[in-house]
């Protein structure tokens, strides 16, 4: 038979298992809230990226357009250098 010591360690060893599962049930939570953020984070440096190069190239086409003199390559790609 059990003697109390022997429920008192088993006891000690279900509320150990039990704290364990809740510090590692809480890690869980603490990395997917962190990779979530990372996603977001990633997700608007990336849209960020994307709008910058969207506003240099429409920046680029426009100034094309304004330069351009009807040559074709446009002149600043048709001078002769001397």
């Amino acid at each position: 038979m059990f003697n109390s010591h022997c429920v008192e360690c088993a006891c000690y060893v279900i509320m150990y298992n039990f704290e364990q599962r809740q510090v590692l049930a809480a890690d869980e939570r603490k990395r997917e809230f962190h990779e979530e953020k990372r996603n977001e984070f990633e997700s608007s440096a990336e849209e960020d990226h994307d709008e910058q190069n969207e506003r240099t190239r429409e920046s680029t086409e426009q100034w094309r357009e304004f330069h351009y003199d009807g040559m074709n390559p446009p002149h600043e790609y048709n001078r002769h250098s001397i």
